[in-house]
């Protein structure tokens, strides 16, 4: 370079000049002056003269890898930190961040970092754990966070490739139809999963009161029938448990149920009371009452065939809803 615009001189021996090395290098500095490049006042020309200078002006990257691509519930990632020379001003203060923000040069999206590790001078580590909601996440350190042993300020680095997240436990709505069943009859269950699931089978389905037969489906929609136990009445329950199944990430299933009124048992006739034993003239009721085993509905005129004299005689019944006798 040229000098002359840096030198001066105050006793015409002795002369200074300020070198600034160039960015990025990192080496020997040699400043010289060549043999003959200037004389005294008697006309000798001088002798050559060199001095080295260490230059260290190379800035410091720094390296962030995660030791998982994609996180689902109670999981979380091993954020390391390589940079590319020794520093000791590398610290957790750096990585105090409450995601979405920017605290102590660290940027971290989706999640917090924890657990500042000083693995070597050149390796740090961090676990990230992703916040409620997220569907991805990355951690960047910005440039000047730190400094090399020679004052040198880093270069910014971050994640290459977001953290993918899916932290959200697929849930499973049951439904009957009907939801109410009576001797003979069946319904059709169809549970619905909130995210698709291809390990959702009729293995995670429980049931007590009857059984469930012609699962099928896939993705988030599947249907079953259900058949309730001969001479059951009481109330059925189809039952998903925690855990049966995943979604696509990974993520456990919540427990679902739903219910079912079933009345499988057919009423009986406990007794039929006639009338008292005795001579009856023309136009005399007699009443006759037939006692069932529970409440039944009449539907339409039903008659009883009632034999009087060697004659069966059929007789209106008569009888209000829900009752047990007629």
């Amino acid at each position: 370079r040229d000098w002359s615009s840096d030198v001066c001189s105050s006793d015409l021996s002795v002369y200074t000049s300020t070198f600034t090395p160039n960015a990025g290098f990192s080496g020997a500095a040699n400043i010289s002056v060549a043999a003959g490049a200037f004389s005294d006042a008697a006309g000798n020309t001088n002798t050559a003269g060199t001095l080295a200078i260490a230059v260290n002006t190379t800035q410091p990257t720094v390296a962030v890898t995660s030791s998982a691509t994609t996180l689902r519930v109670n999981q979380t990632a091993l954020i390391t930190f390589t940079l590319g020379a020794a520093s000791t001003t590398f610290t957790a203060t750096d990585l105090t961040v409450v995601a979405p923000a920017t605290v102590a040069n660290v940027v971290a999206t989706g999640g917090t970092l924890s657990n500042f590790t000083a693995v070597s001078p050149t390796v740090y580590t961090a676990v990230f754990t992703p916040t409620a909601g997220a569907t991805s996440g990355s951690v960047s350190v910005a440039a000047g966070s730190f400094t090399d042993a020679n004052g040198n300020q880093n270069l910014a680095g971050a994640l290459g490739t977001a953290i993918t997240i899916d932290i959200v436990a697929p849930t499973v709505t049951i439904t009957s139809t009907p939801s109410t069943l009576r001797s003979g009859q069946t319904s059709q269950l169809t549970f619905t999963l909130s995210e698709s699931s291809t390990t959702f089978t009729a293995a995670d389905v429980a049931v007590t009161g009857g059984t469930v037969t012609g699962f099928t489906g896939s993705g988030t929609v599947y249907t079953a029938l259900f058949t309730p136990t001969a001479n059951f009445s009481g109330t059925a329950t189809v039952v998903v448990g925690a855990s049966a199944f995943t979604d696509t990430a990974g993520n456990e299933n919540t427990a679902a149920s739903a219910s079912i009124t079933v009345d499988g048992i057919r009423p009986t006739v406990i007794s039929v009371a006639t009338p008292a034993a005795q001579t009856y003239a023309v136009n005399d009721v007699l009443t006759f009452t037939v006692t069932f085993s529970e409440p039944i509905v009449v539907v339409g005129s039903p008659r009883l065939a009632i034999v009087i004299g060697g004659a069966t005689r059929q007789v209106a019944a008569t009888a209000t809803s829900l009752t047990n006798a007629v």
